[in-house]
């Protein structure tokens, strides 16, 4: 899908549009993945609604080309224009991780076309929130695992593998803990991430993540929150950090669960997002 943008800049959108019924628009997260990591979790929802998914600008099967300053607004620009093209005036959202974020953005700006907000794994409001994850994260790592990361940016630099592949690996690695069960592993799906649109996207933040700002908005949207556990960012750290800031209609604690609320309890998931959009 070519979108233009206000910029004048036009991008190319990769969206996978699966089933029929009441639509759902997935965020995925990253920022810098892609809905390939998702999407397979999701296919129960698609018997009786509409699922779209799509890459973010510069992420999955989307043009990884920027040849524009990049801007985060520029999300919430896709999202309406798959929305229009898809003849929509309302849908629900589901936002994953970063798309937690993109989902706020957008209800502060777009809330009336959004049936109701579905955040999953949250990580907060802000980049301060980012690097608090990535904090966590790395006070979780063994000493083992470290020296492997380690051993690829030494092979990075000394050009044994290339930026990719020491990404790649090194994702590998760190993938085991955003998980409660280390055996769900075996669960994970292969992913392209654009570490280049990772980097584009958290460089914006503090100049444009500002939907707290709108709580008024915010307060005109249902948002119904769920948050793993043992998440990184622990359903206790977001309790504390985002709900008061945002309010949702409902914040549900998830127990036996990671950063990957999908993966870990996707039965259960599925059932509480089927069951939030009939009642509504």
């Amino acid at each position: 899908m070519n979108i233009t943008l206000s910029n004048g800049h036009s991008v190319d959108i990769f969206v996978n549009t699966v089933g029929a019924g009441e639509p759902i628009l997935f965020l995925h997260g990253g920022p810098g993945c892609c809905h390939d990591f998702i999407a397979p979790f999701f296919t129960p929802l698609t018997e009786h609604h509409q699922v779209i998914y799509y890459d973010q600008i510069g992420c999955g099967q989307s043009n990884w080309d920027i040849d524009f300053d990049y801007k985060i607004a520029y999300e919430l620009e896709v999202i309406e224009a798959i929305r229009i093209a898809h003849g929509l005036d309302k849908i629900t959202v589901v936002g994953e991780s970063w798309g937690t974020y993109l989902g706020l953005q957008y209800a502060s700006r777009f809330g009336q076309h959004i049936h109701q907000l579905i955040l999953l794994s949250s990580v907060g409001y802000n980049l301060k929130h980012l690097h608090q994850f990535g904090e966590v994260l790395a006070s979780k790592i063994t000493a083992e695992d470290n020296q492997l990361l380690e051993r690829y940016q030494a092979q990075q630099q000394q050009g044994v593998i290339d930026e990719h592949t020491a990404n790649k690996l090194s994702q590998d690695v760190l993938n085991y803990y955003y998980l409660f069960d280390k055996n769900n592993t075996t669960k994970l799906t292969d992913q392209v991430i654009n570490f280049d649109q990772n980097q584009r996207a958290v460089a914006q933040c503090d100049a444009e993540i500002d939907f707290i700002e709108h709580q008024e908005k915010l307060a005109q949207v249902d948002i119904y929150m769920y948050q793993g556990e043992a998440d990184i960012m622990s359903a206790q750290i977001i309790a504390a950090q985002l709900v008061p800031q945002i309010k949702p209609t409902k914040f549900t604690p998830v127990a036996k669960c990671g950063h990957w609320i999908y993966l870990e309890q996707s039965a259960y998931i599925n059932d509480e997002i089927a069951r939030i959009i009939a009642a509504n």
